[in-house]
């Protein structure tokens, strides 16, 4: 019966359709965008993009005013000054990474705003080909002609990654990182795989679960070098904005829990267990979510224990779950998450079929797992119709029945791999 259903499932009808729903896809969001531009003009509608926080910032640093670059009306009026048409707060695009990451923009801050985007896009686009083309050697190989375009179409339309590209995100940075730490790990590379991890600190949240994974397996090499590099970037940081920057920024991430509907900030909307909870008490105050977020917190922390205790972890397979579900709980459990962040996603999907084709207990597990994964495709399409109409964050809910699902193939079909 299961056969059944699978087959189902995967048969040529449902896969015509899916190619439908691809170009679909592709075609509303260049209308979109063409809508956009049109009505805005291509300034404008860079200037409404994530970009601008990261150029902002860098140009704060260029002229001297890194202490203020944690003070958000500070920010504000540095913002309107490089971005032409800022009608109003909805405009402004608050900048919340670490110090030294506007360092890395420096750079732009000899050119316009409008070429360093376009520069910027470039960049993302190559890294995202260098994503896909490792995808395709490592995890997809051995596909035929037809499944090669299907996968690739699946990560270029992917709706996160287009969110990336058109805001400037440092997203695909995040997701090449995890995907190098898994390559230099498994290589036994630990020096490596701590300076790759390292890249992480570029939102410091990110990096929270993969170093106390390394510390519960005792890999002290990796952890000591990403704690090296992390000690350098606050270094870094502090020469930037003095000792009244980072207490500034201290206190600006604290600020970040408690903004409601603001400065881009929309908490019910979060693609995280907080703003799940949110959504559906219907709040944006973290008072009155504060003691489940935590415990919810606290029950992927216990889920994860379980996952790390496997004693085949020297196993690939056992490790790449592991990493899968990692790398879902950091969207889980952090406070502020968007839509592009969805990207690293990706990783986790590329990883599970790849051991899916690798069973031989359950025949046609792998169409299995392919359905797992479209449906994880179309989710942030209509996420936020859900939200809107039914206050159900449906990706928070896709997000847990993955984790759980990686759960118990990594528990009980380990011994296939």
């Amino acid at each position: 019966m299961l056969d059944y259903f699978i087959n189902l499932s995967t048969n040529r009808v449902i896969k015509l359709l899916c190619i439908i729903l691809f170009f679909t896809v592709i075609i509303q969001l260049i209308l979109s965008s063409n809508q956009v531009l049109k009505k805005y003009g291509f300034k404008n509608y860079i200037n409404s993009q994530d970009f601008t926080a990261y150029y902002t910032a860098a140009q704060m640093l260029k002229y001297g005013a890194g202490n203020d670059l944690y003070d958000i009306n500070k920010q504000e009026y540095w913002q309107k000054q490089f971005v032409s048409k800022f009608s109003s707060s909805k405009n402004f695009r608050p900048f919340i990474n670490p110090p030294f990451v506007a360092l890395f923009y420096l750079p732009f801050t000899f050119l316009s705003l409008n070429i360093s985007y376009l520069i910027w896009f470039i960049v993302n686009l190559v890294i995202l080909f260098n994503i896909c083309k490792i995808f395709l050697e490592k995890f997809l190989q051995n596909l035929n002609s037809i499944k090669i375009f299907t996968f690739t179409l699946l990560i270029l339309s992917y709706l996160p990654v287009f969110y990336t590209l058109i805001s400037g995100q440092i997203s695909f940075i995040l997701l090449f990182s995890l995907l190098m730490v898994r390559k230099d790990f498994l290589t036994n590379n630990k020096i490596k795989t701590g300076l790759w991890l390292s890249i992480l600190f570029l939102k410091p949240q990110y990096i929270i679960l993969p170093l106390l994974f390394f510390i519960f397996r005792k890999e002290y090499k990796i952890v000591s070098v990403t704690a090296f590099i992390g000690g350098f970037f606050s270094l870094v940081s502090f020469l930037l904005v003095g000792h009244l920057g980072i207490e500034k920024y201290l206190h600006f991430l604290a600020s970040i829990l408690s903004w409601q509907n603001t400065n881009t900030v929309v908490p019910a909307l979060e693609y995280s267990w907080r703003g799940f909870m949110q959504l559906i008490v219907q709040k944006n105050d973290i008072e009155s979510i504060f003691i489940y977020w935590l415990l919810g917190i606290m029950i992927l922390i216990l889920l994860l224990l379980y996952s790390w205790k496997d004693k085949a972890r020297k196993k690939i397979a056992v490790f790449d779950f592991q990493w899968s579900i990692i790398i879902i709980g950091i969207i889980l459990i952090t406070p502020y998450i968007s839509g592009q962040d969805l990207s690293i996603l990706l990783l986790p999907a590329a990883l599970i079929y790849y051991w899916s084709r690798q069973v031989k207990s359950m025949k046609n597990f792998h169409k299995l797992v392919f359905v797992l994964i479209m449906t994880g495709y179309f989710v942030p399409i209509i996420s936020d119709y859900f939200a809107y109409n039914f206050h159900i964050q449906l990706q928070v809910i896709y997000m847990a029945f993955l984790l759980m699902s990686l759960l118990f193939i990594q528990k009980n079909y380990a011994k296939d791999f």
